[in-house]
């Protein structure tokens, strides 16, 4: 049995993770210099939201990965299970990496946690999990706040006619 976490896992358990395909949810990302920066929509509690209204501030989250991540994120596609993910991150990282194992299942259960990737038993292409540039990210975060703006802006204009 291996361990995760100080906890043994049981053999079948890892089998089933190994199998899995992660497949990457469609989210803005772009590429630069290697590197991928994940770029979603903030999910506020309802104290925040609050806190929000009033301060302001960006809505959204801009993650940029390092490279193992980076790694990761692009084989997400669809087409590589856990365990081919694993191999070509030993292959490129080699020692960098180890214990690489722990290190690809912990990263693939942040981003199922936040619903940035999801798990299928079949492999197969994804449609529409692409890149985007990164002046198409900014545009698009630019259009958002000013949604966010234009609310507040005629609330505002509406007490005071």
């Amino acid at each position: 049995m291996a361990k995760f976490k100080g906890k043994a896992i049981p053999r079948a358990r890892i089998e089933k993770i190994l199998q899995a395909v992660p497949v990457r949810v469609p989210i803005l990302w772009y590429v630069e210099d290697d590197m991928v920066t994940l770029v979603y929509q903030k999910r506020f509690t309802r104290f925040e939201r609050i806190i929000y209204r009033v301060i302001g501030g960006p809505s959204f989250i801009r993650r940029p990965m390092d490279a193992m991540s980076s790694r990761v994120w692009l084989m997400c596609n669809g087409e590589h299970d856990v365990k081919e993910i694993c191999d070509v991150l030993y292959a490129e990282f080699k020692e960098d990496v180890e214990p690489v194992f722990q290190r690809v299942v912990r990263l693939m259960e942040i981003l199922a946690e936040r619903n940035l990737v999801r798990f299928r038993k079949d492999k197969g292409p994804v449609k529409g999990i692409g890149p985007r540039s990164k002046r198409y990210v900014e545009n698009v975060q630019k259009v958002q706040d000013r949604k966010g703006k234009g609310r507040k802006a005629k609330k505002k204009g509406t007490k005071g006619s």
